[in-house]
């Protein structure tokens, strides 16, 4: 409850207690109390929701947990410090060889762009092979070819310094993620919500499943 929605319109699940309360034929009582997950919108009209109004908790619950060990269980196996850096040294050279490769095509630009603006006086007095249509035009491609080059080596920089960044997270989320496979049967129903939340319900923050994976398939690559 706070944490799951409904799959068919996406309101949000919470948690009701459904009691049967009866006396039978034979005068006795029949008392049973389930807990229940109860579809907000559906059960207020709210919206054209065509699922269940109610979903049995256990079973529901159930498949939760199923599912959570299979992630656990996608996840087992600590990566390999050394062959991470290696991938991480790996990308870093070729990066930075894309970067000189870049910072020389931002000299040849820059220079060529020094000389055409040192041809607009000649353009003024009409000394200049090209006319001020022309220079214009020249002037402004190669400014934004510059720009170009600087957004790519911004870019490629930044995603270095992500990696770096990851490359340090990720031993601490990798042994936070084996402490919550190994605990989590024994957790408290709280501990639980807190453990999900992080794995899958989060938000405003990538769920910690993705993050690992995605840094495993990117170094991979």
């Amino acid at each position: 409850s706070g944490i799951m929605f409904c799959g068919h319109c996406g309101g949000r699940l919470t948690l009701l207690v459904y009691r049967e309360h009866y006396t039978r034929k034979d005068g006795t009582e029949y008392d049973r109390s389930q807990l229940k997950y109860l579809c907000y919108h559906k059960s207020r009209g709210l919206c054209k929701c065509d699922g269940q109004s109610t979903y049995v908790a256990e079973r529901v619950d159930a498949a939760v947990v199923e599912l959570i060990h299979q992630m656990f269980e996608n996840i087992k196996d600590a990566p390999d410090e050394g062959d991470i850096q290696k991938r991480f040294a790996k990308e870093s050279a070729s990066s930075k060889a894309q970067q000189t490769k870049l910072n020389f095509e931002l000299k040849k630009n820059s220079d060529q762009l020094l000389k055409l603006q040192d041809e607009i006086g000649a353009t003024l007095m009409g000394d200049s092979v090209y006319t001020p249509e022309q220079l214009s035009t020249a002037i402004k491609t190669v400014e934004n070819r510059i720009v170009n080059i600087k957004d790519e080596i911004e870019r490629l920089q930044n995603e270095v310094n992500c990696k770096k960044a990851s490359l340090e997270q990720i031993r601490p989320m990798f042994e936070q993620f084996v402490r919550w496979a190994r605990d989590f049967d024994t957790c408290t129903i709280e501990q639980k919500k807190m453990i999900i939340s992080s794995l899958v319900a989060g938000s405003h923050e990538i769920p910690l499943t993705k993050r690992l994976r995605g840094f495993y398939f990117s170094s991979a690559n």
